[in-house]
């Protein structure tokens, strides 16, 4: 059992045609930002090859849901980030998690 809660933010995006790169750039940005916060823990960008057009964005963070949407959620870099990169995006899932247990690492219990 983990000592402290924390919440996973998974994100699916489906990307309009020719605007990977532009994506990218955005993505970069807002997780250079998202991980100078304390409460980040980290987070991995996926890709299917398969897929090209879409990305996947696992995000670990200390605190609950609600922590998160109450001190990440109106952060200006936050907002400006979905702003900016809808023009980007055909779709985007996003689904929160709590993790309860872990298997080869020790980001969870830190």
């Amino acid at each position: 059992m983990l000592s402290a809660p924390k919440t996973t933010l998974n994100l699916k995006y489906t990307l309009k045609p020719g605007t990977r790169d532009a994506m990218l750039a955005e993505l970069h940005t807002v997780l250079d930002l998202c991980a100078q916060e304390p409460e980040f823990i980290t987070a991995i960008l996926q890709e299917t090859p398969e897929h090209p057009n879409e990305l996947i964005l696992f995000e670990l963070w200390r605190g609950s849901h609600e922590d998160f949407i109450r001190v990440q959620g109106p952060k200006a870099y936050r907002r400006d980030y979905i702003t900016r990169s809808k023009q980007y995006v055909e779709t985007v899932e996003a689904v929160f998690s709590a993790p309860f247990q872990e298997w080869g690492t020790d980001l969870l219990t830190k």
